[in-house]
C-alpha cells in the first residue's frame, strides 16, 4: 500500500508544475497538450498499478482525455475565442463536446457501480439541484448566447452546448458525491475533476459572448484539471473503494439538505426578473417542482416506513418476529372488550429444559431453536390467534370464540409440535412444552394481565409434572398468592428471614451408631413455620437460594466441628448438606464451600453434599467444572433422591460420587408394593456393585427397617430413629444411639 501511494504524490507535483506553468502562459500550447498527455499516460499507468475491479469507467475517462488531446492538435483558441461568424473552426468544439458525453458516460458508469438507484432519495436531490442550476445557467448564459444578433447559429448552439452539458455532469456529480459507500481519495479527485469541466465550461461561455475577458490560458486550466484529477485519482489505492456498492452512511445529510432548499428559491427570484421568465425557464421550474415535490412524497413516504419499522421494532420480538408483551395485553384487552360474549383463552407455553440447549450447544444454537419454536406455534394455530413471544423461552397464544375442548386440542397440538425432533446445525435437539391455560368467564371480570398471569400460574403446575397441559382454577389462586406472599418475605429487608437448622441422625448398620447427621433448613416467620417445600423453590428460583444456600454450609460445618471436637466418640461424626441446582450453576459454589471448611477448620472428608440426580446428569461446563472443583476439596458427594430423576442405572460409573440416597417414596412402600420391594433391592444391589455407599430415607417402622437390612443397605435415615433435633439437642441424640458413650452436657453456641 505504502508503493502505490507514492506513485500519486510524484504524480501530482508532475500535473501541479505543468498547471501552474500553463497559467502562466509560459509555452500554452505546449503544456495544454502536455498536460493532457500526461495525465492520460499517469492515468493509464495507475490503473496497471491498482488494478482496480471496475475498469469500464477509467477506461472511458482515458478515453475522453485522448479525444481532448486530438481537439488541442487541430484547435485555434485564440482564433476561435469569442469568435461566432462562419469563420469559427468547429472540429475542435465538435471533439470537445464528443470528448465531454464521453467523460460523463464515464461518470454515470462509476454512479452505477455505486449502487445510487438503491437510494431514490438521492437521485431526487441531485436532480432539483441540477434543475436549479439549470434555471440560472438558462439565464444567465445559454439565453443570452442564444439570442446574440448577427452570429452564426451553429457557433452559438456550440457555444450554448457546453454549459448545458455541464449541468447534466453537474447532476451526475452530486449524486456520486451524496451516494452511500466508502468516501476516498480518489473519490474526492474524481468529483475535483468534474467539478472543474463544470467551472469551465461556465467560464468559457461567458467568455464567448464578451460578459467577461480573461486570458486564454487561465481559461483552460480548469479543463486541465480535469485529466490531472482523474490521473491523480487512479495513481492513488483508493480507486478501488468508489467503485465499492457497500453501504455506509450519506455524507454531511444537513449541508445536502440545506442546497437542496435552497435551490427552490431559484424559480421565485427569476420571476421578478424582468423578461427572465421564459418557455425555458417555466419548463424548467415545472420540472424543479415535480422534482421537489416528488422528493417531498419520498421523505413523508420515509418517515412513514421508518415510523412503522420503529413501532414494529418496539412491539416485536426481534428474533422471531411475534408480538412482545405489550402489544399481547393490548390484544387481549382488545378482544375482551370488543367480544365481551366470546371466550377469550390464553395459552402460556414454556419450553422444557432449554437451558440445557444453550449450555450444550451455545446461544446461537438456542436462538436457531427458539425462531423453529416460533414457526411450529404459528403453524399450530388458527390465522386468527395471536401468538406472542414475551420472554426467553416463553411464548403465549390468545385465542377466542372456542369452547374449553377445542382450546385444549390446541394445547395438544402445540406439545405434539413441540415433541417433534428439532434439526439444529446437523445436531438433533429434542425438547417438550408445558402449557398453562387460563380462560375468560362471563361470571367473573377478566383483564389481559390478569388472564396472563392465571396462564402463567397454570404452566408452573404444568412445568412440576413436564410436557403437561394444565387448565388455571381458584386453588391454583390461592397457591400463587401464597407464593407471592413467601416471596415478598424472602425479599422484605425490614424483616429479614432468619434460617435455622435442624439436624437428622443418620444410623451405620454395622455399628448400630450415628455416623453423621444430614443438615435441615427451618425458617420460621413471627411464630409460623414455613415449610422449606414452599420457600425452598421459590428461592432457587429468584435466585436467593445461593446466599440461603451458603449460610446452610457455613452453619453446617460449624457445628460439625464443634461436634467432633467435643462430643466423646464423635470425631468421625460427619454431616451432610443439599444442594441446589442453582447453587451448583453458580460461579462461587466451590469458594463458598472451600471458605467454610477453612474457617472452621473442619476436615474436608467430614463434609457430605448431596446433589440431585438431574443436576448430576447435566453435562454443562459449569456443572463439569463445580463437580471437579468439589471432589479437588476431598468433599464427598452424594447422590440424593436416586430413582426420581432421568439417569440410567448403568451412568452411576461416570458419576462422581460416593453415596446413593434412596428417596423416601420407595421406602414407604416397602413391605406393601412388591414393585417397590424390587426397586430397593435393585438400587441396592447395583450400588454394591459399584462399591458406593447407600442410605435409606424416610424410615417409620421396624418392618421397613428389617427389610433394609436383609437386602443389604448400610445407612439409615427417619423418624423411626429420630425427627430433626435441634443443635443443642444433638450430643443427647448421638448418645442415646451410642449407649457405650458419656456425653458432656454443655451445649454448643449457635448462630441463626
Amino acid at each position: 500500500m505504502t508503493e502505490r501511494r507514492s506513485w500519486a504524490a510524484p504524480g501530482a507535483a508532475w500535473l501541479c508544475l505543468l498547471l501552474v506553468l500553463h497559467a502562466m502562459g509560459v509555452a500554452p500550447s505546449a503544456t495544454y497538450l502536455l498536460t493532457i498527455v500526461s495525465g492520460l499516460a499517469l492515468g493509464i499507468s495507475g490503473l496497471v498499478i491498482n488494478r482496480p475491479k471496475v475498469i469500464r469507467p477509467w477506461v472511458l475517462f482515458a478515453g475522453a482525455g485522448a479525444i481532448w488531446a486530438l481537439a488541442g492538435l487541430f484547435g485555434d483558441d485564440n482564433a476561435n475565442l469569442a469568435n461566432l461568424s462562419r469563420s469559427r473552426l468547429l472540429l475542435p468544439d465538435l471533439l470537445s463536446f464528443i470528448g465531454y458525453s464521453v467523460f460523463a458516460v464515464a461518470f454515470y458508469e462509476l454512479l452505477r457501480c455505486r449502487r445510487p438507484g438503491r437510494n431514490r432519495s438521492v437521485v431526487l436531490d441531485g436532480l432539483v439541484l441540477a434543475f436549479g442550476a439549470a434555471l440560472i445557467v438558462h439565464h444567465t448564459i445559454i439565453a443570452p448566447t442564444l439570442e446574440l444578433e448577427n452570429t452564426w447559429i451553429v457557433a452559438r448552439l456550440f457555444v450554448a452546448a457546453g454549459p448545458a452539458a455541464s449541468i447534466f455532469l453537474f447532476g451526475l456529480a452530486i449524486q456520486l458525491a451524496w451516494s452511500t459507500g466508502p468516501r476516498s481519495v480518489s473519490l474526492n479527485f474524481a468529483l475535483l475533476g468534474a467539478s472543474g469541466l463544470v467551472v469551465g465550461d461556465m467560464l468559457w461561455a461567458l467568455t464567448e459572448v464578451g460578459t467577461i475577458s480573461a486570458p486564454t490560458a487561465l481559461l483552460e486550466l480548469p479543463y486541465l484539471l480535469a485529466p490531472s484529477a482523474m490521473a491523480v485519482a487512479t495513481l492513488h489505492p483508493g480507486i478501488s473503494d468508489i467503485s465499492s456498492g457497500r453501504t455506509t452512511r450519506a455524507v454531511n445529510p444537513m449541508g445536502r439538505y440545506i442546497a437542496v432548499s435552497a435551490t427552490l428559491i431559484a424559480p421565485s427570484v427569476l420571476v421578478v426578473i424582468p423578461g427572465a421568465f421564459t418557455p425555458a425557464a417555466l419548463g424548467l421550474s415545472v420540472a424543479l417542482c415535480t422534482a421537489s415535490a416528488l422528493r417531498i412524497a419520498l421523505a413523508l413516504h420515509s418517515a412513514d416506513v421508518s415510523k412503522a419499522a420503529l413501532l414494529f421494532q418496539a412491539t416485536h420480538d426481534d428474533l422471531t418476529e411475534l408480538p412482545t408483551r405489550g402489544l399481547l395485553l393490548e390484544e387481549i384487552d382488545r378482544r375482551l372488550t370488543e367480544m365481551p360474549d366470546e371466550a377469550v383463552a390464553v395459552l402460556f407455553i414454556d419450553l422444557d429444559r432449554f437451558k440445557h440447549v444453550n449450555d450444550l450447544f451455545g446461544h446461537g444454537a438456542g436462538d436457531q431453536l427458539l425462531a423453529t419454536v416460533a414457526h411450529r406455534i404459528v403453524a399450530a394455530v388458527r390465522d386468527s390467534d395471536l401468538v406472542a413471544r414475551i420472554s426467553g423461552d416463553e411464548f403465549v397464544v390468545v385465542t377466542s370464540g372456542l369452547a374449553l375442548h377445542a382450546t385444549q386440542r390446541i394445547a395438544e397440538r402445540l406439545r405434539i409440535a413441540m415433541a417433534e425432533p428439532f434439526e439444529l446445525d446437523n445436531r438433533t435437539v429434542a425438547i417438550t412444552a408445558s402449557v398453562g391455560i387460563s380462560m375468560s368467564e362471563s361470571s367473573r371480570e377478566a383483564s389481559a394481565i390478569t388472564l396472563l398471569q392465571e396462564a402463567n400460574t397454570a404452566m408452573y403446575e404444568s412445568k412440576s409434572m413436564r410436557n403437561d397441559t394444565t387448565m388455571f382454577d381458584a386453588t391454583m389462586h390461592e397457591r400463587t398468592q401464597r407464593r407471592l406472599e413467601i416471596e415478598q418475605l424472602l425479599r422484605d429487608p425490614d424483616r429479614a428471614p432468619r434460617f435455622s437448622l435442624q439436624y437428622q441422625p443418620i444410623i451405620n448398620k454395622k455399628t448400630h451408631c450415628v455416623s453423621g447427621f444430614e443438615a435441615l433448613i427451618r425458617w420460621n416467620v413471627s411464630g409460623e413455620q414455613i415449610s422449606p417445600e414452599e420457600f425452598i423453590p421459590i428461592a432457587e428460583e429468584t435466585g436467593m437460594i445461593v446466599s440461603i444456600g451458603a449460610f446452610v454450609i457455613d452453619e453446617a460445618c460449624r457445628q460439625a466441628a464443634w461436634w467432633r471436637a467435643n462430643i466423646p466418640g464423635g470425631s468421625d461424626l460427619t454431616i451432610s448438606v443439599n444442594l441446589s441446582p442453582r447453587q451448583i450453576s453458580s460461579d462461587g459454589i466451590v469458594g463458598v464451600v472451600a471458605n467454610a471448611l477453612d474457617r472452621h477448620k473442619l476436615d474436608a472428608s467430614a463434609l457430605w453434599l448431596e446433589i440431585t440426580e438431574t443436576v448430576m446428569t447435566e453435562n454443562t461446563t459449569t456443572t463439569a467444572a463445580a463437580m471437579t472443583g468439589l471432589r479437588m476439596l476431598g468433599v464427598k458427594l452424594a447422590l440424593d433422591d436416586f430413582g426420581t430423576g432421568y439417569s440410567s442405572l448403568a451412568s452411576l460409573q461416570f458419576l462422581p460420587v460416593s453415596r446413593l440416597k434412596i428417596d423416601r417414596r420407595f421406602v414407604m412402600g416397602l413391605g406393601t408394593e412388591t414393585a417397590n420391594d424390587k426397586l430397593v433391592r435393585c438400587i441396592i444391589a447395583v450400588a454394591e456393585s459399584f462399591h458406593l455407599d447407600v442410605v435409606a430415607e424416610g424410615i417409620e417402622n421396624e418392618q421397613q427397617l428389617e427389610l433394609l437390612r436383609s437386602y443389604g443397605c448400610s445407612n439409615f435415615q427417619g423418624y423411626h430413629f429420630s425427627r430433626p433435633v435441634n443443635a443443642e439437642d444433638v450430643p443427647s441424640t448421638f448418645a442415646q444411639h451410642s449407649p457405650a458413650t458419656t456425653v458432656r452436657r454443655h451445649r454448643p453456641t449457635r448462630t441463626t
